[in-house]
């Protein structure tokens, strides 16, 4: 991604626009009450979830970020001085352009869904009026042929492949140690 230009922005979107506040603001929260809740004075914090990256490359769509935060919180009377580094690692894979391959899994995992999907492709091919729909059209129909079908259809010349990339950022905060007294509050993980 560093080399195409994306990772900044993915790096960007990641830190202040995922959810409500961005994740550095919930990863903040985190690593502070991590630090106030140790009695050892280190701080380790892993934390990951997928996030929709689709506004930095219609490529990138859902996408994993996770990591962890290592470092040490001293106190200092009602203080807590907390240092450390955290790493990301972001991670995607891409299949296709039009993402045929995941819609294919979401319809092999959700039986329902699927039989949905050929109803609405059966009304769709009876009202476009080209042919009448063959009898028992739904009870011919497979799963895996639809599968095998999207994931040659997908393929449109290109191949899968991973997207990885990983990149640090240190954090210091000085926090009261009282979560009602901090800007740095508990359980703000959302």
């Amino acid at each position: 991604m560093s080399e195409i230009g994306h990772l900044r922005d993915i790096a960007e979107v990641y830190a202040y626009e995922t959810a409500t506040e961005g994740a550095f603001r919930r990863l903040s929260d985190q690593i502070a009450e991590k630090a106030r809740n140790s009695s050892s004075g280190n701080a380790h914090v892993d934390f990951g979830r997928a996030y929709d990256f689709g506004d930095v490359a219609f490529s990138h769509g859902y996408s994993s970020v996770h990591g962890a935060f290592e470092g040490t919180a001293v106190q200092r009377g009602d203080m807590l001085s907390i240092e450390g580094e955290s790493e990301f690692h972001f991670r995607d894979v891409f299949t296709d352009p039009l993402d045929l391959r995941r819609l294919s899994a979401w319809l092999e995992a959700n039986p329902l869904s699927f039989w949905r999907l050929v109803d609405l492709i059966r009304v769709a091919y009876a009202v476009s009026g080209v042919a009448p729909l063959p009898p028992g059209f739904s009870e011919k129909v497979d799963v895996e042929d639809v599968s095998s079908i999207f994931r040659f259809i997908s393929e449109v010349g290109g191949t899968r492949y991973e997207i990885v990339e990983d990149w640090t950022a240190s954090f210091r905060a000085d926090v009261f140690r009282d979560p009602e007294s901090s800007a740095y509050k508990s359980g703000n993980y959302r």
